[in-house]
């Protein structure tokens, strides 16, 4: 009877391993699955991260200089820009071959070649992966496409064979599909790879902060500001040169004057002095917030003393440029500093009158 005994429990040892063996298989299959899974979508995020990064800067590059720059050469520009993202030597003057289009690292996403593999063909979790050391990376060129109703839109596309509808536009070879090869998905689908899309859409708000005027070099602020109300009243300049919507208004430290020092955050205060000086470029515009002259947007005139108390104030907004060409920004992360120490009734008073601005000085911002 012991004997019996000790053979049963040996027996069923022995059954409780074979159960732990298919459990573990079983395990095993799951978790590959899941590492397919992972690294499939690392893959794909990874990619669209970087096509994301160079569209928003594309966009935005674009719409600089709308209503001044010709379309074909902002077109050039968001061109360069995207490049520029996968330039592993920022140079785009000459291709050295180490580090542009040759072994460079930078790219939107890996170019994986399959091949081999034993068995039927249609099965092809067998082939083994390789990668190109010359060309580990997927370089896109961008072409031109068609102009937006409004703003500027750049995008690119991995997989598929429509073009997107942008203004400048790359399309390349779908991601691959690494482990996920040897899953029960679609065989047509994974040799068609993942299809991967990013665009950038930029569009115009009114600036909120302006660069130092260097003569010669770039247009900035100018320490010459106008009081919104009379700002909103003057005509802009139609480029005629038999008309003249130029006007002449006192300077009295309220309708405008010089400053101090040169505004060029909405949000900063201003102090104005009587004489008035000349200034041709982008001007700081204010009003009262809350018993403060603070600037809440910007313009660009051209402004000449005609006495010791009036001046002769040309408006050049929007006519002459619909969005700054440089040196001007409409992210609001660049007031921050001015904005904080303002009570919540004040900032959005402030904001709200730099939104509803006349002809303002507009600048390029991502809103995809």
């Amino acid at each position: 009877m012991r004997l019996l005994s000790a053979d049963r429990r040996n027996f069923s040892n022995q059954v409780r391993s074979g159960y732990t063996l298919v459990f573990f298989a079983m395990l095993m299959f799951g978790l590959m699955g899941m590492a397919a899974l992972v690294i499939d979508l690392g893959f794909a995020r990874l990619t669209q991260r970087q096509m994301q990064t160079a569209v928003d800067s594309a966009a935005l590059e674009g719409l600089r200089g709308e209503g001044i720059v010709n379309y074909s050469d902002r077109q050039n520009a968001a061109k360069g820009m995207a490049t520029l993202h996968f330039d592993d030597d920022l140079d785009q003057g000459a291709d050295d071959g180490a580090f542009d289009s040759g072994s460079g690292q930078f790219g939107a996403g890996p170019l994986v070649d399959f091949a081999g593999g034993a068995g039927d063909p249609s099965l092809v979790a067998s082939q083994t992966m390789s990668v190109d050391p010359d060309n580990p990376v997927y370089k896109p060129e961008f072409v031109d496409g068609v102009e937006s109703a409004t703003g500027f839109q750049a995008a690119m596309l991995r997989g598929g064979t429509a073009d997107p509808a942008a203004d400048v536009f790359s399309v390349g070879p779908s991601v691959p599909y690494l482990f996920a090869r040897g899953s029960l998905i679609n065989r047509q689908l994974i040799q068609a790879g993942l299809t991967v899309r990013a665009t950038g859409i930029a569009d115009a708000r009114p600036a909120v902060a302006v660069g130092v005027n260097i003569p010669g070099v770039l247009v900035g602020s100018q320490n010459f500001a106008i009081h919104s109300a009379t700002w909103s009243s003057l005509l802009p300049d139609d480029g005629d040169p038999m008309t003249d919507e130029s006007s002449v208004i006192p300077v009295d430290g309220i309708v405008s004057g010089s400053t101090a020092a040169v505004s060029r955050h909405v949000g900063g205060t201003l102090s104005l002095l009587t004489v008035p000086v000349a200034a041709n470029g982008y001007v700081p515009i204010f009003d009262d917030i809350n018993g403060t002259n603070r600037v809440v947007g910007f313009g660009v005139a051209d402004i000449m003393a005609e006495s010791a108390s009036e001046v002769r104030i040309t408006k050049r907004t929007p006519l002459d440029g619909l969005v700054a060409k440089e040196n001007a920004t409409a992210m609001l992360s660049a007031i921050v500093d001015e904005l904080t120490p303002l009570s919540n009734a004040d900032r959005d008073e402030l904001l709200d009158k730099n939104r509803n601005l006349v002809h303002p000085l507009l600048a390029p911002v991502s809103v995809r």
